[in-house]
């Protein structure tokens, strides 16, 4: 990349013109690391416990979308778990599955292939 496509690349991300390598750091800095954050979007299924009723897994999606970084979440009753999407630079496994447990559905990371 040229010194000015990555000059222009900053501007228009941080309003920040930026001077070398240095600049382009403290653009990003500035910016709360934008470009990075958007870069670390994760997806994960989650065994969900105790899903009984149609209810049970709009409590679960509540739960999860109140965890800040969540993007998006959607549980099935049929399959005991749900599917989150989130920015791992907010949030993390951990953080989500504290979420189900607080509201009554213990939660973990889906063993591959289920």
């Amino acid at each position: 990349m040229s010194e000015n496509t990555r000059t222009v690349a900053v501007e228009e991300v941080t309003g920040m013109a930026p001077a070398g390598d240095e600049g382009l750091r403290q653009g990003l800095i500035a910016t709360g690391g934008i470009l990075g954050a958007l870069a670390a979007e994760q997806t994960v299924k989650l065994d969900v416990q105790g899903m009984s009723c149609l209810s049970c897994p709009y409590q679960v999606e509540s739960a999860l979308k109140g965890v800040d970084g969540v993007i998006s979440a959607k549980a099935s009753l049929a399959e005991g778990s749900a599917i989150v999407r989130y920015g791992d630079a907010k949030t993390d496994l951990a953080e989500l599955t504290k979420a189900t447990t607080d509201v009554g559905f213990p939660s973990a990371l889906a063993k591959q292939g289920s």
